[in-house]
């Protein structure tokens, strides 16, 4: 699993954090040895996951930007959009963001064998300050 990994990271990390995966049954080994996703999902909204989730973000951030040279094209997608909108929409479009979210949780959630692993960014952050 290590050597398929991005980004360098070491074998005892790697050990520690499926273990972490495992013992909290995010992921379960199959017979042949092989890890699947489990059907335990992870919130972050509360307690200690929430103060986590900010370097989360920045760490897979960093992957994405990574992509764009180490993937190729056929195996990502990246998209942007910018857009003048009203404060009074910004509600509109974190619903949207939301319900696209749904979607793509459940396309992930109909198989169970194993294949890559991909990540979902949706974002929408301001790129000028406000006044």
């Amino acid at each position: 699993m290590q050597a398929r990994l991005y980004q360098k990271v070491q074998l005892r990390d790697v050990e520690h954090a499926v273990q972490f995966l495992v013992d909290n049954k995010f992921i379960v080994k199959t017979g042949d040895g092989q890890f699947l996703p489990s059907e335990k999902q992870l919130d972050c909204f509360t307690g200690v996951y929430r103060l986590s989730l900010g370097e989360f973000h920045r760490q897979m951030f960093s992957l994405a930007a990574q992509s764009i040279d180490l993937t190729p094209r056929d195996q990502r997608n990246l998209l942007g959009h910018t857009l003048l909108i009203p404060e009074s929409q910004i509600e509109s479009l974190r619903n949207i963001l939301d319900e696209t979210l749904k979607k793509v949780e459940a396309l992930g959630s109909e198989y169970r064998e194993a294949g890559p692993v991909y990540h979902v960014i949706l974002s929408a952050f301001p790129v000028i300050k406000k006044g």
